[in-house]
């Protein structure tokens, strides 16, 4: 089913997925990072190592479609 496929990750990671593109970080970008983040920690071992390319590229059309605006201060505390 479709549902065994949806990436399952914190609220934590979503968050800064979400203000790293409204910042127009690059999706390749993004997921460059993440994976070599997953690799120096060994491998997937928890839920937020299943990020993955179609869900921040969805994400990132969300953004474009909408118009909703971060605050300065949520994005800049989200990038640490």
């Amino acid at each position: 089913t479709r549902a065994m496929y949806a990436p399952f990750i914190s609220e934590d990671l979503r968050l800064r997925v979400l203000s790293l593109l409204h910042v127009g970080i690059p999706v390749e970008t993004i997921m460059q990072r993440h994976n070599e983040s997953v690799e120096k920690q060994g491998g997937v071992c928890n839920r937020d190592d299943l990020l993955t390319h179609r869900y921040v590229r969805i994400q990132e059309r969300n953004i474009r479609r909408s118009n909703f605006e971060l605050d300065e201060d949520f994005i800049g505390s989200s990038l640490v």
